[in-house]
């Protein structure tokens, strides 16, 4: 199974990416309505569950808002580079002998990662759509 879930989440992690590194600048305060997030907070968003999610999983303990906060100042560029080195320590866990069945807080480890997998795949529809409403243009994520 963790060849399987590697796989699946590198080849997510690369359509988010792509997705990503299409974004100007100029875009990334855009939000539809006030009371939610812009760009540049939805892009935190993914990158600090996921890192949160992968530290948890190895310290087993999950610090939510200081990983937010700690990214939330980061550039898109760093934001990236943070993704990527997620997905080295991703596959250190895979790799380890961590046993995936095993439950942190209230999911097995294998939840939690399928959960992180879904996640970043929610809400890069979302900044599909935020970027199509900011009327940018959108490149094909799945060719």
């Amino acid at each position: 199974m963790s060849s399987e879930l590697f796989h699946r989440w590198t080849e997510s992690r690369r359509r988010t990416i792509a997705l990503l590194s299409t974004i100007p600048d100029s875009a990334l305060a855009f939000t539809p309505l006030p009371e939610y997030r812009n760009i540049h907070e939805m892009i935190v968003h993914i990158v600090a569950t996921e890192i949160t999610v992968l530290e948890g999983l190895t310290t087993q303990a999950f610090d939510w808002k200081g990983t937010t906060s700690r990214l939330s100042k980061q550039s898109v560029a760093e934001l990236l580079e943070s993704a990527r080195s997620a997905d080295v320590d991703l596959k250190l866990l895979l790799e380890s002998t961590a046993d995936l069945d095993e439950r942190v807080d209230s999911l097995s480890r294998a939840d939690w990662l399928w959960l992180v997998y879904e996640h970043e795949a929610h809400h890069r529809g979302v900044l599909v759509l935020m970027m199509r409403l900011a009327g940018l243009d959108v490149i094909p994520i799945y060719s």
